[in-house]
């Protein structure tokens, strides 16, 4: 039988719950698991880290599926596109859309813009790019999916090949269970709990 382990990841994709992430799976990389089971719901997040931990993820010497048990959206679908088996329950979401980014107030230089306006389109670029290899979708229409904004349930995403399987069952009887949970953010209230 494969040793498994299980996360639920229930935060904005952000430095704190990367770190949490980063050091579960660095965890059971030492311990022999061979197959993570990721269970998302996300709102989202920062680009950086998105994008770090899709190549982390499949970099790993680890089989590892994504699950999304309640809305996994923006670079959060970059995240779940990493699992080599994608399912998702039936009452879930998916939101796709172009990267933004926030200005801080103030004068900024013509150089500077660029400097911004190049970085976010490589992000953007990037980010299609993962979501056509995932999906076998064209890249050109992947970038429009992203441009307009796109939700899907479940039965679309399936179609869109972005989900393997919809699933009602999902965690098995006595597995345990890791959770990242960052309640919110503003607070800095957040919770990790390791059940043994």
């Amino acid at each position: 039988m494969k040793r498994e382990r299980w996360v639920q990841f229930f935060a904005p994709v952000n430095g704190e719950s990367f770190g949490l992430l980063v050091n579960l799976l660095q965890n059971a990389v030492l311990d022999g698991t061979e197959r993570v089971h990721l269970l998302l719901s996300t709102p989202g997040g920062t680009v950086s880290y998105g994008l770090t931990l899709y190549a982390l993820l499949r970099g790993l010497p680890i089989e590892v599926w994504t699950y999304n048990v309640g809305q996994v959206d923006s670079i959060g679908v970059v995240v779940y596109c990493a699992g080599k088996r994608r399912l998702a329950a039936p009452q879930t979401r998916f939101l796709l859309h172009g990267i933004r980014t926030p200005l801080e107030r103030g004068v900024y230089t013509t150089e500077q813009l660029r400097e911004i306006v190049g970085e976010m389109e490589t992000d953007q670029r990037n980010i299609c790019r993962v979501l056509a290899e995932s999906t076998g979708q064209a890249l050109e229409k992947v970038e429009r999916d992203l441009f307009h904004a796109l939700t899907l349930l479940p039965e679309q995403a399936r179609e869109y090949r972005l989900v393997d399987e919809i699933v009602t069952e999902i965690i098995p009887s006595q597995v345990s269970l890791t959770t990242i949970f960052i309640k919110d953010e503003r607070h800095n209230e957040r919770m990790y709990v390791e059940e043994k």
